[in-house]
């Protein structure tokens, strides 16, 4: 894992994600990446050109849409999504998910938009926002397909990293840095199911926009925490700390529901409840099985700050704002209408519209960035 300056950090993504149109460098990291023959080197630089058209064309989209006004902002930055969604496909996945494979097979966003009833001005956001949604597109004999299908068989969890202090008792020292500390499994996430999800679902879940769901009465689906461990001496022993900050009961309850240690490790484990949140403090050494045999996973706000969702989810927080922006873009593009007077009314909807493009606009080329470099890069604690 790896800091990133606080301030303007989607411009810092960008910048880095430029070393990727590189040819001869993306060549030679996925031939080590998937550990290809030499005689496999021409598919690698396909490949690897497929990549930078990819980033490319996401700049662009990016681009557009930070001078383009509301009006067309949502299926500007949608469109830079997906192709942000298609470099980490080209990336991670072999060339069975290139772009002419994906043509023949996946011709599709792989994402069905839908708009249930009409509303009136002034409705909640609650309201509104349920009745839009996107669900996976789905073959008679149950396959799934197009662009979302293929981002998503390789998607996974984020690791949770946190600073680790080490101390050298002999010589009154100590020693700390921001490191991983919860890895990530490397398993497909849940498939979402058959009726998808509404952007109500999308904006409980998102990070970054739990303020504003919370000014228009959506309650938030996300816990902040923070971790951090001491290394002693020998560096055999480690104590974590996990510190829940206060949230909304029944939220907390599912969380702590879902953190499933191994019953033989009980010992090792000490919940205090302070006047406000929740510490589960426990032990891992060298010799032992470990404590936990799952948490829920999350993301990193920065490095202070991890954002947990309450159990596992089939999505983590690219998909997230991947979906969300699916669903604004399309109710921008074929609902002009009612979006330009979500617009001119200042609606929730178009407010929440517009905080979520914020949010995406940051968090989409550093969640690119550490998927293609194979490095979390998080942003440094205010």
């Amino acid at each position: 894992m790896a800091e990133l300056p606080g301030d303007q950090v989607g411009i810092t993504a960008w910048s880095r994600l430029r070393r990727f149109h590189n040819p001869q460098f993306v060549t030679d990291m996925l031939i080590a990446l998937h550990k290809l023959p030499l005689n496999q080197k021409s598919n690698a630089s396909k490949q690897a050109a497929q990549i930078r058209y990819s980033l490319l064309q996401a700049r662009e989209y990016y681009d557009a849409c930070k001078v383009a006004t509301l009006a067309t902002q949502p299926t500007l930055l949608y469109y830079s999504a997906m192709h942000l969604a298609l470099a980490e496909v080209l990336t991670k996945q072999t060339g069975e998910s290139s772009l002419d494979r994906a043509r023949e097979q996946h011709r599709h966003h792989g994402l069905d938009f839908k708009c249930t009833g009409r509303w009136l001005p002034g409705q909640r956001l609650d309201d509104v926002a349920s009745r839009l949604r996107a669900r996976p597109l789905i073959k008679e004999g149950g396959q799934r397909f197009g662009t979302f299908e293929l981002w998503h068989r390789s998607a996974r969890e984020a690791p949770i990293g946190g600073y680790i202090t080490q101390s050298f008792q002999d010589v009154g020292a100590t020693t700390t840095g921001f490191r991983l500390i919860l890895g990530p499994k490397d398993a497909q996430l849940n498939g979402i199911h058959p009726d998808g999800l509404s952007f109500l679902d999308c904006i409980a879940s998102i990070p970054g926009l739990e303020q504003t769901a919370s000014e228009w009465g959506v309650p938030p689906q996300i816990i902040r925490a923070a971790i951090n461990v001491s290394v002693g001496t020998t560096g055999n022993r480690s104590d974590c700390n996990l510190i829940v900050h206060p949230g909304r009961q029944p939220l907390l309850n599912a969380f702590f529901s879902n953190m499933i240690f191994f019953p033989a490790a009980v010992d090792r484990i000490d919940v205090k409840q302070p006047p406000s949140g929740i510490i589960v403090r426990w032990w891992e050494d060298e010799n032992n099985f470990p404590t936990f045999r799952s948490i829920p996973h999350g993301c990193m706000a920065h490095t202070k700050e991890v954002k947990f969702w309450p159990e596992d989810r089939p999505l983590n927080e690219f998909g997230y704002l991947y979906i969300a922006l699916f669903i604004a873009g399309n109710y921008a593009r074929y609902y002009p209408d009612w979006w330009m007077r979500d617009i001119e009314s200042s609606s929730p909807l178009a407010l929440a519209i517009e905080q979520l493009l914020r949010v995406a606009e940051e968090q989409l080329p550093l969640l690119t960035l550490s998927e293609l470099s194979r490095t979390s890069f998080v942003r440094s604690a205010p």
